[in-house]
Formats: C-alpha cells, sequence, structure tokens
C-alpha cells in the first residue's frame, strides 16, 4: 500500500512537471514584454496588433514568433511625427522567446500639415539641386530620404543615409 502511494505521488508530481513544461513552451512574449523591447528614446507611443504568429524563416533558417506593431516617434521638429509599422521578431530558442529584432514595413508622417507641406517643397528643392528627377523619387513621396541618400534635416539637404555618420 505504501509503496503505490509513493508511485501515485511520482506519477502526479511528473504530470506536473510535464503540464508546467507544455505551458511554458507555449508560452510567448507579453504585450508588456514587446512594447518594452520596442521602446527607444524618441519612442512616444507603440500600438500591437493582433496575437503573434510562429513561423519558419526559410532565410534565417529558424523558427520565429512575429508580432505586428505600430510605433509613434519622435522627430527633430516637435510638431511632426513618424508613424513607423513592422512587426518584432522573437527568436524561439528550447520554447523560450528571446528578441531578435524589429522589420519595418512602412514610414508615414503626422502631424502639423502645414510643416508636412514646407518639408515636402524642401525636398523637392533639394533634389533638383542635386540632380535627382522626379521619376527617381517617386518611391520615396511623403519621405524625408531620397533613394540616392539625400535627406533633411535642421540645418537642409545633407547626403548620406540615416544612421551613418556624415
Amino acid at each position: 500500500m505504501r509503496n503505490r502511494g509513493i508511485s501515485n505521488l511520482i506519477a502526479a508530481v511528473m504530470l506536473m512537471t510535464a503540464v508546467g513544461f507544455a505551458s511554458a513552451v507555449s508560452a510567448q512574449p507579453t504585450d508588456a514584454q514587446i512594447k518594452k523591447d520596442l521602446t527607444g528614446p524618441k519612442t512616444v507611443s507603440v500600438v500591437l496588433g493582433k496575437p503573434g504568429t510562429r513561423e519558419w524563416s526559410s532565410t534565417y533558417k529558424k523558427y520565429v514568433w512575429n508580432r505586428n506593431f505600430t510605433a509613434k516617434l519622435k522627430t527633430e521638429d516637435p510638431r511632426i511625427f513618424v508613424i513607423v509599422k513592422g512587426y518584432a521578431s522573437y527568436d524561439i530558442i528550447g520554447g523560450r522567446f528571446a528578441f531578435w529584432r524589429t522589420f519595418t514595413t512602412s514610414n508615414s508622417y503626422e502631424g502639423n500639415a502645414e510643416e508636412r507641406s514646407r518639408l515636402d517643397s524642401e525636398l523637392v528643392r533639394c533634389r533638383s539641386d542635386n540632380g535627382i528627377t522626379e521619376r527617381d523619387a517617386v518611391k520615396t513621396r511623403r519621405s524625408s530620404v531620397a533613394p540616392t541618400g539625400l535627406r533633411l534635416t535642421a540645418q537642409g539637404c545633407r547626403f548620406g543615409y540615416p544612421g551613418r555618420k556624415q
């Protein structure tokens, strides 16, 4: 009788351990953790999309878990914000999720319409001063970055890609 009680106890402990392990494997990053991973010094807000999905990345040859987001970021001009849409990607390692990187799917601007209009006209002038045709710039309309690396800053038109030292 005593051996039966011990074996039942061992079976119960093993069952609880298996259930706990299975729930840990299926646990996904919380909304709070994802927002923390996406937030930086220029971040105003982050809105998460529908629940994430697990998928095989044929490019990187690994399983990842992705979650869509929309982030509002500050710019040099306090009246204008960049709206970034994309998805956060997490590595799935032994049933755990580790933040890997973000992938941007689109950028747009929000803010003072008059200021946005001024930026657009300044960008057109900047392009023409540097020999960029409208055809070259079509893909970057509503953007402060041209395909040739021209960008607008508070100091005016500059050559160079964002993030690179000048």
